[in-house]
């Protein structure tokens, strides 16, 4: 992965399929860095801080906005904006969406687990922060794989405006064109194989044969429900944020790739 600190992660919640930004802003005097430096141009601090290290040795792993976290029951956690801290009473997993160099915390979009799986509703994510202590950190915040989290991250995103987390409902963000074109192919066949069905189905009636009726009734249905994915992944993408209209092309943070 990129070094993507003092680049705030902001829209679809994955760097999956994006650019970054050319410049980072410095953590601790907020000066705009181009990304080829290592060090601040004014204040001459490193871009990232010791204490963004999770882990010890080869499996250590340095958190920055776009590293995918597992949060174990347990973990104390914060709400956006407050100074308490709470108790995570199931396991979450979360991105992490930006770095506060002073406070010495990551700040977090955190989502439970359904059945295993991060639930991709953004009515059921939270804004939070968790420390990154000097003295080491809780053994019960690892970081994940983010082979698999990509595109369920994707579903939600965090507006670079309002700051508000909103569904990314429509389209498939993380489609290439050649998949793309390979899935209207797909729907055309489908498609056309549904016309065949029905008009089988028409004929089974007219010979009362209600057994063969049942069988392509059945299969109808199951066509349907794959053509109706299959309408949704094609829709027109929708990553800008419905509540103040903010685009991630509108900042020079992150643009879409």
């Amino acid at each position: 992965m990129e070094n993507t600190t003092g680049i705030p992660l902001r829209g679809p919640l994955t760097h999956h399929g994006r650019l970054l930004a050319q410049y980072w802003s410095c953590g601790v005097c907020r000066r705009e860095n181009h990304v080829g430096l290592r060090r601040c141009e004014d204040c001459n601090q490193p871009r990232e801080a010791a204490w963004q290290k999770v882990g010890k040795g080869q499996d250590s792993h340095m958190v920055q906005p776009g590293t995918y976290l597992r949060l174990q029951s347990g973990v104390q956690v914060r709400q956006k904006d407050s100074t308490e801290d709470n108790v995570l009473d199931a396991d979450h997993v979360a991105v992490v969406v930006d770095v506060d160099r002073m406070g010495q915390r990551f700040h977090l979009v955190v989502v439970p687990l359904v059945e295993g799986a991060p639930c991709t509703r953004a009515s059921a994510a939270c804004h939070l922060s968790i420390s990154g202590r000097q003295d080491g950190h809780d053994a019960r915040v690892a970081v994940e794989d983010p082979s698999g989290l990509h595109r369920p991250f994707s579903k939600i995103g965090l507006c670079g405006r309002c700051e508000s987390l909103y569904q990314i409902g429509d389209g498939e963000l993380l489609l290439a064109n050649k998949e793309i074109e390979a899935l209207r192919h797909t729907y055309l066949l489908k498609s056309d194989r549904l016309t065949n069905l029905k008009a089988e189905k028409a004929i089974a009636k007219n010979q009362a044969d209600y057994d063969k009726v049942t069988d392509l009734t059945a299969s109808m249905k199951e066509l349907d429900r794959e053509l109706t994915e299959l309408r949704r992944k094609l829709l027109p993408k929708q990553p800008w944020c419905p509540y103040c209209a903010w685009s991630p092309e509108d900042t020079d943070h992150l643009v879409a790739g």
